[in-house]
């Protein structure tokens, strides 16, 4: 019996993903392009770069239906992400804190 493949599926930004991988990376490099959206506007930063997604498999040669894969486009992931951050307005302390200060 063949070995099933992992396909690799495409670039995040410079990085080959793997299928399995592909939704949980996607979704960081949306919080990294938030980031340099919101850093860009007030100070010159270099690019994060740009995702690359295949069509076909470059190990395999197989044809990628990406969605029977269940693989995210960028647009979903920075949805996603978006929705999280909403649900998660300050992940780095309590809302409201004051630090011990009045």
């Amino acid at each position: 019996m063949p070995a099933v493949c992992d396909h690799p599926v495409g670039y995040i930004p410079d990085e080959l993903i793997k299928a399995n991988d592909w939704n949980k990376r996607l979704i960081e490099f949306a919080k990294t392009i938030d980031e340099f959206n919101e850093c860009g506007q007030s100070v010159q930063i270099e690019h994060p770069g740009y995702v690359s997604e295949f069509n076909y498999c470059p190990e395999c040669g197989q044809r990628l239906d990406r969605v029977a894969l269940g693989l995210l486009t960028f647009d979903e992931a920075f949805v996603v992400f978006t929705a999280h951050k909403r649900a998660h307005p300050n992940p780095g302390g309590v809302q409201g804190a004051t630090n011990g200060k009045h």
